[in-house]
């Protein structure tokens, strides 16, 4: 498995450094946004390979960052993966019709989470 750069857009510190250190072990490095404007320029600076994603963030709802990323031809082909205490099916739904390739609900589980992550990377590697 390839290394990859992965952002994460999450205001909640524990549940960032949660997954920064799952990722961490796995050889990727992270790089954190606290909001989605944040997560915006950090998207056109750092060109990430994936983004973890919470939808409930102080600025701009994760959903109308999506949208954002997805009208702009050189950020929507960047897989996203909302990760957010919105864990109801149609959050679900909800999620994956704005463009998410998953959603995980908090609190993650480790072992799922990476296995997840992992996932995505590989069949997303090399699109």
């Amino acid at each position: 498995m390839t290394q990859a750069k992965i952002l994460i857009v999450e205001d909640d510190y524990n549940s960032f450094v949660l997954c920064k250190d799952l990722l961490e072990k796995k050889g990727h490095s992270v790089l954190r946004a606290k909001n989605g404007k944040e997560g915006l320029s950090m998207v056109e600076s750092e060109k990430p390979d994936l983004i973890l994603l919470d939808i409930l963030l102080p600025d701009m709802n994760g959903l109308a960052m999506i949208k954002l990323l997805k009208e702009n031809p050189e950020h929507r082909n960047i897989p996203i993966v909302a990760v957010t205490c919105l864990g109801m099916p149609e959050d679900r739904v909800e999620c994956l019709e704005a463009g998410c390739m998953e959603h995980i609900a908090k609190p993650i589980e480790a072992g799922d989470f990476v296995n997840t992550i992992e996932r995505i990377l590989e069949k997303t590697k090399g699109e």
